[in-house]
């Protein structure tokens, strides 16, 4: 074999590698979802768009079971929990589920420890590993290609019936934020699970924590005859206490922070005085304004379009966001406790009896996805598409018509291919021309350290 043909076949691997690299650079780029509410400030605001028309794509129905967790998309897979054996007691489980995103195919599925009850843990994905809760009071961390256990750690449990965990863990800088019900927020390191601080509080944590500004934000249940609540702010670094801010309620939402300002709903069960909507000063806890839900329960906040938007007793509600006035609400046919999305200026929340996507601004119903059951679970929007359970054991993807197989990686498949097999024949050919040249026209050798001078070559000119 000559050197030519040598080189070529070097080549093409080297190009096939950056073509590997690029098409998964791309899959990461794309805008995913990674945890509840999209991000660490559990903003439920996406970058993404949606088509005007959605329709469905797939779903996977498991049988005897119920969802209503939140899921999380990332890397080309969509994650969710399930209790399964639904409304059996003690013989409820817990799994988590990773599915297909564009076929909705089941990749793996994992079943933790302990029961399931009323806890629906949602969980995080964040550098290959799946960060989840479950009923039997540890905190899992599983790869995410496999659903292999990586480590889990144990939460003591302090009461007799109540234990777990219901949120969804915060990832970042190498530090996993979870609270539990037994009352503690735990920081623990991402790689290991071993224990760096915990925080006691009060009562016991429902919710999803937030963070921003260096700052734990989340909100308590103080449980037994003391049911009211307080919002909490910590110091990321030992868990020290920076403010807290009395609720009359338990909470169960989880804080939204948008410009400085920590917005949350007070009421679990509602029927209690203090329930309703808080928008409070991130930095020293103090309240800007409140909106009374008259006794009844709210679910966590969307905050988009000036306006603050929730879900309570089967209805979606619209506030001002500088003052908290109450702009407009629309029924949802039956209750929710989920949570509103944002994107396009509309918002995508569950109902009693499916899905609806509704216009921002008016309030006007845009579409209802029925699903004839309960929707709980916060929607998810990744790569174009809608992802949410529903409580009869029923995951769907919804999308647009032939959408299915049509992520940022499949789009940008085949320009890479075709750039990167017109490189390696590009550089084929000049270095044939540069062998047959006279030997007086070649071009000096390159100093030791000097790149080759091949244009054609350039991977970022070529992307490959």
């Amino acid at each position: 074999m000559n050197k030519i043909a040598i080189l070529g076949i070097s080549i093409v691997i080297l190009l096939a590698g950056a073509l590997q690299v690029a098409l998964s650079s791309a899959d990461g780029q794309a805008d995913e979802w990674p945890t509840f509410m999209h991000d660490w400030r559990r903003t439920s605001i996406t970058s993404a768009s949606l088509p005007d028309e959605l329709t469905l794509l797939w779903k996977y129905e498991i049988q005897g079971a119920s969802i209503p967790s939140s899921p999380a998309v990332a890397r080309g897979k969509v994650y969710f929990s399930a209790r399964e054996n639904y409304g059996k007691g003690e013989n409820e489980r817990l799994w988590v589920y990773a599915l297909d995103v564009e076929s909705g195919g089941l990749v793996w599925k994992r079943e933790t420890d302990g029961g399931a009850l009323f806890l629906s843990p949602s969980p995080t994905v964040v550098n290959g590993r799946v960060y989840v809760g479950s009923w039997d009071n540890y905190i899992y961390a599983l790869n995410a290609e496999n659903g292999g256990l990586i480590w889990r750690f144990y939460m003591e449990p302090p009461y007799p019936t109540i234990n777990g965990v219901d949120g969804a863990p915060i990832v970042v800088d190498g530090r996993v934020y979870v609270g539990s019900w037994n009352g503690y927020m735990y920081c623990l390191n991402a790689d290991d699970g071993s224990l760096i601080w915990r925080a006691k509080v009060p009562g016991h944590i429902i919710g999803s924590p937030s963070l921003a500004n260096d700052l734990i934000y989340f909100g308590t249940g103080a449980g037994g005859e003391n049911t009211t609540g307080e919002v909490y702010a910590l110091n990321t670094n030992d868990g020290s206490e920076i403010w807290k801010f009395h609720v009359g309620d338990e909470i169960s939402a989880s804080p939204v922070i948008v410009d400085n300002v920590v917005h949350i709903g007070g009421g679990w069960m509602g029927f209690l005085s203090g329930d309703g909507i808080y928008a409070l000063n991130a930095e020293n806890g103090q309240l800007i304004w409140y909106y009374d839900s008259q006794n009844k329960p709210v679910s966590s906040t969307l905050v988009m379009a000036d306006k603050v938007f929730f879900t309570s007793r089967g209805s979606l509600y619209a506030l001002n966001a500088n003052n908290g006035a109450l702009v407009w609400s629309v029924e949802l046919g039956g209750g929710t406790h989920g949570s509103p999305t944002g994107v396009d200026g509309k918002v995508v929340v569950g109902g009693g009896d499916g899905l609806y996507v509704i216009d921002a601004s008016t309030g006007a119903i845009l579409q209802h996805l029925k699903t004839y059951h309960f929707v709980w679970s916060t929607p998810a929007i990744a790569y174009g598409k809608v992802y949410f359970g529903s409580l009869d054991g029923t995951f769907y993807a919804y999308g647009s018509k032939g959408q299915a197989g049509t992520n940022i990686t499949e789009l940008l498949k085949w320009p890479l291919v075709i750039v990167c097999i017109v490189g390696v024949l590009g550089a084929i050919v000049a270095l044939a021309r540069r062998r047959s040249a006279p030997r007086e026209f070649e071009a000096p050798a390159s100093a030791p350290g000097e790149p080759l001078a091949i244009g054609v070559l350039n991977s970022k000119q070529y992307l490959c």
